[in-house]
């Protein structure tokens, strides 16, 4: 059987939304780690540790040929997109929702997209083509009203900054990630996501030793979602933090590209930022102006419909 008649398109929008909702779940569930004092920095390096040991163990244990590296050029690519793209998006998106909402830090981290396509105009001469310009177009209108402008600025000024700094980092590891992909590397996307994940923990061992981690904010139980009334041990929001909202992902990612085209996966990848805004107003009390839901809303058709006129889609890293 072929693998066009092999596809499955409600089992990949299953597996995708699954995934769309994890991570979600997973802005909630950061945010209140960050909540107890612990630094972004410390938890972007806490997350990208773990979760390196995780998808390293699934690769020794799977393909240990994926481990290789072929000369110091790839080497460099790989350095890149683990420093540039994984740590730097990490760092920026958890400082950012530390400071504004979780949905609205995720809406600006995925203009990404159009920040590749102005890169590729000026670096690479390819034309914007007007599908593109018209998403930005709209996608802009929608961060206006997020902002709402008219009032002046309604939102964190420095969580602003760190979440178009996550969207420029989200922007490397979009191109460093597809030349990691392309030849002459021809990296799975298991390894190179291992790799980012690698790169980002080695640097932050370096900056921030492990001797001087402050564990003693993981130590205690938290109640996490409000008045739910559950106290869970702390240590168990950075296991799913980890395994859920972090490799279990990653995995589901990949099996929906299976029964999914580009577009298709490009559509419910914009699930993504309404979802965490939905879970988070559910179990933290994080509320937005109708201006703001709105713009949400306008900000994500626009990238959208930017984002269907790709031929291969864009895997999106929190």
């Amino acid at each position: 059987m072929s693998s066009r008649r092999a596809r499955k398109p409600l089992v990949g929008y299953g597996l995708y939304l699954l995934a769309a909702a994890l991570f979600g779940f997973n802005g909630t569930v950061s945010k209140t780690l960050l909540a107890t004092g612990i630094s972004a920095a410390r938890l972007s390096q806490l997350r990208a540790t773990l979760a390196c040991v995780v998808l390293l163990a699934i690769v020794l244990a799977s393909n240990r040929a994926r481990l290789r590296i072929s000369s110091w050029a790839e080497l460099r690519v790989l350095a890149v997109f683990g420093i540039a793209g994984v740590m730097m998006t990490q760092f920026m998106y958890f400082y950012s929702i530390h400071l504004i909402p979780v949905g609205i830090s995720l809406i600006i981290e995925y203009t990404a997209p159009f920040m590749v396509a102005i890169w590729l105009r000026l670096a690479k001469g390819r034309a914007i083509g007007p599908r593109v310009l018209v998403g930005m177009a709209v996608a802009f209108l929608g961060l206006v009203l997020i902002a709402q402008v008219w009032q002046g600025m309604q939102l964190n000024s420095l969580g602003v900054l760190f979440a178009w700094g996550a969207a420029v980092s989200l922007s490397v590891y979009f191109v460093m990630g597809e030349v990691a992909s392309s030849p002459p590397y021809n990296r799975d996307p298991l390894s190179v996501t291992l790799f980012g994940f690698a790169g980002s923990s080695l640097v932050w061992a370096v900056v921030q030793p492990w001797w001087s981690f402050p564990w003693h904010y993981l130590s205690g139980l938290s109640e996490p979602w409000g008045n739910a009334g559950w106290r869970l041990p702390l240590w168990t929001l950075v296991a799913f933090m980890v395994l859920l909202g972090t490799v279990a992902t990653f995995w589901l990612v990949l099996l929906s590209f299976r029964h999914l085209t580009a577009a298709q996966a490009s559509s419910f990848g914009m699930a993504e930022p309404v979802l965490a805004s939905i879970i988070a107003w559910l179990l933290i009390g994080e509320s937005l102006s109708g201006w703001q839901v709105i713009g949400i809303g306008v900000a994500a058709l626009g990238i959208l419909y930017a984002e269907r006129s790709r031929t291969t889609p864009m895997e999106f890293v929190e």
